[in-house]
C-alpha cells in the first residue's frame, strides 16, 4: 500500500507553488503601477503645457496629416489688432497659431513656416497667439519677451532668437537677445513688468481656453480644419494652396 501522505505531499507543494507564483505576481504588478503612478506625478508637471490637459504633441508619422478633429475646436480664433503678424498686409489666407516659448513643437514649427512665408508671403499672413499653462514660467518669460521686442517692431526676431535657443533661458539671456537686436534695453527691461503686455497675452490664452484648445502647436489655416502638431512643409504647403484656390 502507498502512504496516502505520500501521493498528496507534491499536490500540495504545487498547489503552494502557484498560489506563491500569482501572489508574486499580483505584488509586481502592484509596485508596477505605483511606481508608475509616482513617476507620472513627478515628471507630470514638466510634461503638460497648458490648460485642462493641454500637452505639447508631435506626430510621429511625417507622412501623415495632424488634425485636431478630436478636440471639438469651438469657432475660429478672433484675430486682435495687438496680435503679431507676418507675411501679407492684404493677405488671401490667414494662418494662425497657437503656441508656447516653451514648447520645442511650437519651436520645430518655426523653419516650416519660414518657408510657407518665403513661398507664399505676397498672399499668406501668420499670426502669433500665446497658450501656455498659467504655471509655465518660461512660456510667459519668453512672451513677455517677444512681445515687449514687438513695442521696438522686433517680435519675429525674438521670437526666432528664442526659439532658436538650446536648453532654455532666463531672463539674463532674453536681455542679451534684446541687446543683440539692437532694442533700447532699458525700455525693453520696463516692458517686461507691463500689466497691459500680460493682459494681452492672457486674452488670447483665454480665446483658446473658450475654444476648447487642448493642444500645441495648432494652425488655424483659412477655412480648412486645423491642424495640430508637427507638419511637414509638403502637408502644409498643400493646404495653403489649396485654401489660395491654386
Amino acid at each position: 500500500m502507498t502512504d496516502k501522505k505520500t501521493q498528496t505531499a507534491p499536490k500540495t507543494r504545487t498547489v503552494v507553488w502557484i498560489t506563491v507564483g500569482v501572489v508574486a505576481f499580483v505584488i509586481v504588478m502592484f509596485l508596477v503601477i505605483y511606481f508608475q503612478n509616482l513617476i507620472n506625478d513627478y515628471f507630470g508637471d514638466r510634461t503638460l503645457v497648458s490648460y485642462n490637459g493641454l500637452v505639447d504633441k508631435v506626430e510621429l508619422s511625417s507622412d501623415s496629416l495632424v488634425t485636431a478633429a478630436d478636440q471639438k475646436i469651438v469657432g475660429k480664433p478672433v484675430v486682435y489688432k495687438t496680435d503679431p503678424k507676418t507675411g501679407s498686409d492684404s493677405p488671401e489666407v490667414t494662418i494662425v497659431q497657437y503656441g508656447s516659448f516653451s514648447s520645442g513643437y511650437s519651436a520645430a514649427a518655426k523653419d516650416i513656416l519660414n518657408q510657407i512665408l518665403a513661398k507664399h508671403g505676397d498672399s499668406v499672413q501668420l499670426v502669433w497667439k500665446d497658450y501656455y499653462a498659467n504655471d509655465d514660467d518660461l512660456a510667459r518669460m519668453g512672451a513677455l519677451a517677444a512681445h515687449c521686442a514687438g513695442r521696438q517692431d522686433m517680435f519675429w526676431e525674438m521670437h526666432n532668437k528664442i526659439f532658436s535657443t538650446e536648453g532654455g533661458y532666463n531672463l539674463t539671456d532674453l536681455m542679451g537677445f534684446a541687446s543683440d537686436l539692437k532694442l533700447d534695453t532699458d525700455a525693453f527691461a520696463l516692458c517686461l513688468e507691463d500689466d497691459d503686455i500680460d493682459a494681452q497675452i492672457n486674452k488670447n490664452i483665454s480665446q483658446a481656453v473658450q475654444m476648447n484648445i487642448s493642444g500645441i502647436p495648432i494652425f488655424f489655416i483659412g477655412q480648412a480644419e486645423p491642424l495640430e502638431g508637427i507638419v511637414t512643409f509638403s502637408k502644409f504647403d498643400a493646404i495653403v494652396r489649396q485654401e489660395l484656390g491654386e
